[in-house]
């Protein structure tokens, strides 16, 4: 899974882990959703995003200058290869520029 989000509507530092008891997700679509036991992106102010939903927050509009792709994969999993790609694609319609990092959850 990937999620993609609005840089400048997260406040860093950026966590992966899974979801407290008590967090839960302001989803686009005007859901909300419960995170206890899940795979979430986390920031100061909260959850949001993850491999099944993210926050509407952090939701990408058309004018959104940055961007976060976070591809939600085991650590095994070569990454390398889609996020050259994806920036291969941003950059036909954009000035996209890549910036590559690898990030693990807590075990």
């Amino acid at each position: 899974p990937l999620g993609g989000y609005n840089l400048d509507a997260i406040s860093p530092p950026v966590e992966i882990r899974l979801g407290k008891e008590e967090e839960t997700l302001h989803a686009i679509g005007e859901r909300v959703f419960h995170t206890r036991g899940r795979i979430v992106a986390v920031d100061r102010q909260g959850v949001f995003g993850g491999p099944t939903a993210d926050s509407l927050r952090t939701a990408i509009q058309q004018e959104t200058p940055r961007i976060l792709l976070l591809y939600y994969a085991p650590a095994e999993i070569p990454l390398q290869p889609a996020m050259e790609e994806m920036h291969t694609w941003m950059s036909r319609m954009t000035r996209a520029s890549l910036q590559f990092s690898r990030v693990f959850p807590d075990e």
